[in-house]
């Protein structure tokens, strides 16, 4: 199977039940009606920002508040990074939700980050962070 496969109908309910449990104002219902049978034809980049563009539209427009809220459905740390893709690979697209729209707070998406990497890795979602706030995010990288 690859990759981009893992990111179809089944994986849009499930995320929406996810995104739902943290965040009651979430409109699932139009979530999953932009992303249900269109992103079959899409190589995986492409259906991260399908399905980013489905969570902007159907999330309050508040990046720290739906920040805060993807914190809580994180779920545990792994234990070791060798599980990451195996455990954490449902992540990518909230990833990619903060490599689009992590400047509005890059404070807050530096925390979120920090966290994630726990669980997933967060390599595309910094590039813009360092971009925008290249010192203050090295400063901040390198005092862990």
């Amino acid at each position: 199977m690859k990759h981009k496969e893992h990111y179809n109908d089944d994986y849009i309910f499930s995320l929406a039940q996810k995104i739902l449990l943290v965040m009651p104002d979430f409109d699932e219902k139009a979530f999953c009606h932009s992303l249900i049978g269109r992103l079959d034809d899409k190589e995986l980049f492409a259906r991260f920002d399908y399905i980013v563009d489905a969570m902007q539209e159907s999330m309050a427009d508040d990046y720290s508040k739906n920040i805060q809220a993807f914190f809580n459905m994180l779920g545990p740390e792994l234990e070791q990074s060798e599980g990451m893709f195996n455990f954490g690979w449902w992540l990518w697209p909230i990833g990619r939700y903060v490599e689009r729209y992590g400047n509005e707070d890059w404070i807050l998406s530096l925390s979120f980050l920090k966290e994630l990497t726990k669980r997933f890795t967060g390599e595309y979602a910094i590039r813009p962070l360092l971009q925008e706030h290249p010192k203050e995010v090295m400063d901040e990288l390198i005092s862990l």
